[in-house]
């Protein structure tokens, strides 16, 4: 019941906000376009930092799925339009984290990690 009350919450918020401009401050959630999964942090630790969380596709996510925009650079504020090219930063509203792309280490088949 909880699952298909979320489903239909992001299919309403889908509706209502397709189209519309993005904004610095703004709770989004990524969904791949192919598979309709979407992006959340995990509890579990990322493969290559043992200190960060995996980021993984899901299904049904719930607050995981959560992310917000967060200018990279202080001369954007909350609130404000986010432009084409303009550096941001993907927070993970439960916890705070930073998603990033692990740089130091690699997957055992050649990929980076993507973390929080």
């Amino acid at each position: 019941e909880d699952r298909e009350r979320e489903r239909e919450a992001n299919a309403a918020a889908f509706e209502r906000t397709a189209g519309c401009e993005v904004r610095y401050g703004q709770v989004i959630q990524l969904r791949n376009a192919y598979s309709g999964a979407l992006l959340a942090v995990t509890r579990r630790s990322a493969h290559v930092s043992k200190d960060a969380r995996r980021v993984t596709l899901e299904a049904e996510p719930g607050e995981a799925a959560w992310l917000r925009i967060t200018p990279r650079l202080r001369i954007h504020a909350e609130g404000q339009r986010v432009q084409l090219g303009d550096p941001l930063l993907l927070e993970h509203v439960s916890t705070g984290l930073r998603l990033r792309v692990e740089r130091l280490g690699r997957l055992p088949d050649g990929r980076r990690e993507l973390c929080a």
